[in-house]
């Protein structure tokens, strides 16, 4: 095996005459080395396709206008207790079709709103000071300061 470690390159140092000699020269073609032309086309290339990508990165799922925050926030448990006591324990009509599910939309008067019970309002205290109605697929809590919708339960 000793045999064949002697087939093995030397490693030069940079510096060393052996290795300068080594050195293949880069012939200039048209004046222009061609490790320069090869920069120049690297440098064209992301030029022509950078500003390409950004573009693609960019979404479109943002909404033209942005939704109002929601003035109640509630949780998963407390949107549960509403469902079920709204949809099982109270008869409560539902409102016309087309009216308002996205929060921050004004409510119309011709809208009835509903009180909370007092079960609701002890189990949800956040939304005691809310009214609601209901909708095809929803129960829209109301804010009675500026009747708004303040919150839609799904």
């Amino acid at each position: 095996m000793r045999g064949h470690a002697s087939l093995r390159a030397p490693e030069l140092h940079p510096s060393s005459r052996v290795a300068r000699d080594l050195e293949l020269p880069c012939r200039p073609i048209s004046g222009v080395h061609s490790m320069q032309k090869f920069s120049l086309a690297a440098v064209a290339a992301l030029a022509l396709f950078a500003p390409l990508s950004a573009v693609e990165g960019q979404s479109n799922t943002e909404p033209a206008i942005a939704t109002a925050p929601r003035t109640i926030n509630l949780t998963a448990e407390q949107r549960f207790i509403i469902k079920e006591i709204v949809y099982k324990d109270l008869n409560v009509p539902k409102a016309q079709a087309g009216a308002p599910e996205s929060i921050g939309d004004p409510v119309p008067p011709e809208i009835a709103l509903h009180d909370m019970t007092p079960e609701l309002a002890q189990k949800v205290p956040e939304a005691k000071s809310h009214k609601f109605y209901v909708t095809a697929d929803a129960i829209v809590l109301v804010s009675l300061s500026d009747r708004r919708v303040a919150d839609v339960i799904k």
